[in-house]
């Protein structure tokens, strides 16, 4: 009789199998062989006889339980069943593994141990190759003992998820007692348990080569020595916002908008230590001490009254000090409403001319005052007319030049004595505030 070979046994009952495992999970990212996993299989296929057995090809049930001890080498434990009838029964017998008449059905037990080798492992796809050693156990026997099975073959595995995959196999099933070789093809699916993935590849950490803390790609400063504080572009940090990094400013806190030079500095055009943009007294000569806003410092002021019987030998001995020597005239008094000099007042003047002609170099600052009477501007012209005419008399008498001879008005600011009724024209109050005074700078 003609051995039928047909897969559709197999596929009725394989497809089942294969499309429940194809919509159990959700496909994903990542599929691979894991070191220390464990596999569950169960399978069906067909298992062809070789013709001198006299046996139909018929279909296989089994399953696998596997270890990886690595991402590619494997070791599975096998056992299957399948159950056959005798092909023709019109053969006689003829040699040991020929089944015959009266014999009809025949069942065969196979377990195995096999090892694995995976080709790409770390792929959805895994092709591998699978040998291993086992026993056949036929009922009936073909002799009075368990055949030894050798079987070698290929296969593959292709992931659907993690841990669940569709499998293939093609093996030869050499009984070797009787140098018989039956080919069994196989699929199933493969149920993996634990083990651990591989490490993804770590990415490499990105470069900052200046090491300021932002990578290249970001680093808009490059070349920023190690060390500055920087911005989350690293760009050296500019405090002050006057152009120049932190780490090069050496007048850090220069207000924003200031002109600075490469070193962040304002400048100091007269070098008197004082940058301009503070410098209240511009143009000081260099070497000339100065304060903080950039002026020499006020000399101190020596005043001596101009009536004093040793006028003449404290000028001499405040004239060597470092000071200014001032001269304080006596008060010259005016009439009410009046600026021209009375006989009184040209008195006190010629009883000081004496000091000032002995003094060409004196410079003379003439104030002139009112009494609180009059309004603020009337007052104001009042006290300067009242100086300017000590300034005409002592130009007058050749005492002094004009040039060197200033004069100020004051009005009712500055009073020599409080008025208490201001409408009282002539009051002692008044009549004190009606002056002009003068000073003199002995250089």
């Amino acid at each position: 009789m003609k051995k039928k070979i047909s897969i559709v046994p197999i596929m009725k009952r394989i497809a089942p199998v294969m499309l429940v495992s194809l919509f159990l999970l959700p496909l994903t990212a990542r599929a691979e062989i894991k070191a220390g996993s464990v596999e569950v299989n169960p399978f069906a296929g067909y298992n062809f006889f070789e013709n001198r057995q006299n046996l139909e090809n018929s279909v296989v049930y089994g399953g696998r339980l596997g270890y990886n001890f690595t991402n590619t080498f494997g070791v599975e434990a096998v056992g299957e069943f399948n159950k056959t009838n005798v092909d023709d029964k019109s053969e006689t017998y003829r040699k040991e593994g020929m089944f015959t008449t009266p014999i009809d059905t025949v069942r065969i037990t196979t377990y195995h141990l096999d090892l694995l080798y995976h080709f790409m492992p770390e792929s959805r796809f895994n092709p591998f190759v699978a040998v291993g050693y086992g026993a056949a156990h036929y009922d009936p026997k073909i002799n009075n003992k368990n055949m030894s099975v050798i079987n070698y073959g290929v296969g593959a595995k292709y992931w659907l998820a993690d841990n669940i995959a569709l499998r293939a196999d093609v093996r030869d099933n050499l009984i070797y007692d009787e140098k018989i070789h039956n080919v069994e093809v196989t699929a199933g699916v493969v149920f993996a348990f634990g083990g651990k993935s591989k490490a993804a590849p770590v990415a490499a950490a990105p470069l900052d080569s200046d090491r300021d803390g932002v990578t290249d790609s970001l680093d808009r400063c490059p070349d920023t020595p190690a060390g500055t504080a920087v911005d989350s572009n690293g760009c050296p940090l500019d405090s002050d916002n006057d152009g120049v990094a932190d780490y090069l400013d050496r007048c850090p806190g220069t207000p924003a908008g200031v002109t600075v030079d490469s070193s962040g500095c304002p400048p100091d055009t007269d070098k008197d230590g004082v940058a301009d943009y503070l410098d209240k007294c511009p143009g000081t000569p260099a070497g000339v001490a100065v304060d903080s806003n950039g002026c020499p410092p006020v000399a101190k002021q020596v005043v001596i009254l101009a009536s004093d019987p040793k006028v003449e030998e404290r000028v001499r001995v405040a004239a060597v000090q470092p000071a200014v020597v001032v001269l304080a005239f006596e008060d010259i008094h005016f009439e009410f409403d009046k600026s021209t000099l009375t006989p009184a007042a040209k008195a006190i003047l010629k009883r000081n001319i004496l000091i000032l002609k002995e003094n060409p170099k004196a410079t003379i600052r003439v104030a002139g005052y009112t009494s609180a009477a009059g309004t603020d501007e009337y007052n104001k012209g009042l006290s300067e007319r009242r100086a300017k005419s000590v300034q005409d008399y002592l130009v007058s008498e050749g005492v002094i030049v004009k040039s060197r001879l200033t004069t100020v008005g004051y009005g009712e600011k500055n009073p020599a004595a409080y008025e208490a009724a201001p409408k009282d024209l002539y009051s002692e109050a008044a009549k004190a505030n009606q002056r002009a005074l003068f000073e003199v700078i002995v250089e």
